[in-house]
């Protein structure tokens, strides 16, 4: 029996290795394909097909609770990508023997920050700065497996352990 996921448990992040935690929460990238609308003679309409390895700049954000020297250093650099790592505990119920498990997700990117919003100045109040990022490398680790792997410079996409590229890389002599 497949073990029933409850909730988030907890999340912390890092930033080039230094711990972010208890300065605020990011928002991950959503991972959209490119797709392709066709519609080929002998098919009743159209069908919007997926670009296999094609797919949507991976952006998200960052919110801070407030400015801090650590934070922009790392931000305000255009130059320099920046290792993002993103640890959360998933809390599982094991339906068999009823017990509640922790289970780790995990999330690397490599990224540059595109923008950093300083936030709205209002004495007592957090100023919750914006920071948005780009990633241009993706790894998403569940349960010690990866499930997800995105890399367009190396030109792999591998889903499940399966390199959906390799043919493609291969037909170009890469």
């Amino acid at each position: 029996m497949v073990n029933i996921p409850t909730k988030l448990k907890d999340v912390n992040f890092y930033v080039d290795g230094k711990d972010w935690m208890g300065k605020g929460e990011i928002k991950l990238p959503d991972i959209s394909h490119k797709t392709q609308d066709v519609s080929p003679m002998g098919i009743a309409g159209t069908l919007s097909l997926p670009n296999v390895g094609d797919i949507e700049p991976l952006k998200g954000e960052v919110k801070l609770l407030t400015v801090w020297k650590d934070s922009l250093a790392v931000c305000l650099n255009p130059k320099q990508a920046v290792m993002l790592d993103v640890r959360g505990v998933v809390q599982v119920m094991n339906p068999q023997t009823g017990l509640m498990e922790d289970k780790p997700v995990v999330v690397k990117m490599r990224a540059y920050f595109a923008k950093t919003g300083i936030g709205n100045w209002k004495p007592g109040e957090g100023d919750q700065p914006t920071l948005e990022y780009s990633a241009v490398y993706m790894k998403i680790t569940v349960d010690g497996q990866d499930v997800f792997e995105y890399d367009p410079i190396a030109y792999k996409l591998i889903v499940n352990g399966q390199d959906l590229l390799a043919d493609t890389r291969a037909a170009l002599g890469k």
